[in-house]
């Protein structure tokens, strides 16, 4: 998606899953996958990104969270305490 879309959405208390396809393996991958469908919220987005300095990365309005392996652990913890803390509320 652009930028300006994820932003927006953003705005809107979503939480964007960001993740390196060149550092994550396949089967990592379909993990990452499997926690990102389990988290059942509506405003969540999940996204590739080849130039993320990091394996993964998790965004909300203001907050960053940047992970080298996968943890699933520090990425429910992340949805848990930025969830819908965006600025506008309202449907992305």
């Amino acid at each position: 998606p652009p930028d300006g879309n994820l932003v927006h959405s953003l705005e809107h208390g979503a939480i964007i899953i960001w993740y390196n396809p060149k550092k994550l393996s396949k089967e990592q991958t379909k993990t990452l996958t499997n926690i990102f469908t389990s988290i059942k919220v509506e405003k969540k987005i999940m996204t590739p990104r080849d130039t993320l300095p990091t394996a993964v990365a998790l965004t909300s309005w203001g907050r960053l969270l940047q992970l080298q392996t996968i943890d699933e652990n520090q990425i429910r913890a992340f949805f848990k305490m930025n969830y819908d803390k965006g600025p506008e509320q309202a449907p992305i």
